[in-house]
């Protein structure tokens, strides 16, 4: 997949959880690069029509499917807008970017990326594993057998 496909489907899925328009530094945020590189990428597919940009102090991008469709992961299975890792406190604020990254972790082509989750006792790193795998779980990135393995 090339980058800027991977940036297409970054800005779809950052489109569907917001519900409005995303600006280069959501996405760069998210792809962990540079965001003068993906406001290239973004308006090489302005250009070619895929994309609608908002004009404003900050540009917004917005693509022109219908926004009532669900969302595709890489391996075309359809992903559930409103899923486990939705469902924790926080998901609008501190932990929005926290959230972000480990959806774009579990859903990185083809079968995601290692995860190391750090912190202080008692903050929720076992919680939040248990609910990347359940999102992994929902969105068919593994299936409904793969063990959960907690280590101490």
């Amino acid at each position: 997949m090339s980058r800027i496909d991977e940036v297409f489907e970054t800005l779809t899925y950052l489109e569907k959880e917001k519900g409005e328009g995303v600006s280069a530094t959501d996405i760069a945020s998210i792809l962990e690069t540079d965001r003068s590189n993906i406001s290239r990428y973004l308006n090489i597919l302005y250009r070619k029509g895929k994309l609608e940009k908002i004009d404003g102090r900050t540009v917004l991008y917005k693509s022109k499917t219908d926004s009532n469709k669900k969302i595709y992961n890489r391996n075309v299975h359809l992903i559930d807008t409103n899923n486990s890792l939705d469902k924790m406190v926080g998901v609008n604020q501190s932990l929005n970017v926290p959230i972000q990254k480990a959806k774009a972790t579990i859903m990185y082509p083809p079968r995601g990326l290692h995860t190391l989750l750090l912190g202080e006792t008692g903050v929720g790193k076992s919680m939040f594993a248990e609910l990347m795998y359940q999102f992994a779980i929902e969105s068919k990135t593994i299936s409904e057998d793969a063990p959960f393995i907690k280590s101490i």
